[in-house]
């Protein structure tokens, strides 16, 4: 059966509001991306295939989707409560970033798009936790 949704998103450390990236090593020139696989909507199998790490169903907040060449792209980010270092594989390194840090990445304008709109979900539930009035 052929899948036609892309999952993807970051890793948050709160504490440190570093947000988790991989990079292809075998790309040519090779950008950051976003933690992302061939999934049905599922964050949690692509954390746990690319980092062996288990996420709690309640740990991923979905940020937003949407369709692009033919294809239904889910972005989601969960909290970790360690800054852990996660290794290499075949083809894909791993690395936190701040957002100081992310601003000077090489990034598609997707993936610059997808952190944007991620730290702008973070950014309300913030504010509403600390019981302040949000759109939406």
């Amino acid at each position: 059966m052929k899948k036609n949704s892309y999952t993807s998103g970051f890793l948050l450390h709160s504490n440190s509001q570093q947000i988790l990236l991989q990079q292809n090593s075998a790309e040519e020139q090779p950008t950051w991306n976003l933690l992302g696989g061939m999934s049905e909507k599922n964050f949690q199998k692509v954390v746990a295939k690319l980092l062996n790490l288990k996420l709690q169903p309640k740990a991923v907040v979905p940020v937003y989707d949407y369709s692009s060449k033919g294809k239904k792209h889910f972005i989601s980010y969960a909290e970790v409560d360690k800054l852990s270092d996660f290794p290499a594989s075949k083809t894909s390194l791993f690395k936190w970033f701040t957002a100081k840090e992310i601003s000077k990445l090489p990034l598609s304008s997707q993936t610059k798009q997808d952190i944007i709109v991620g730290r702008r979900v973070i950014d309300s539930q913030i504010r509403r936790d600390a019981g302040e009035q949000t759109i939406g």
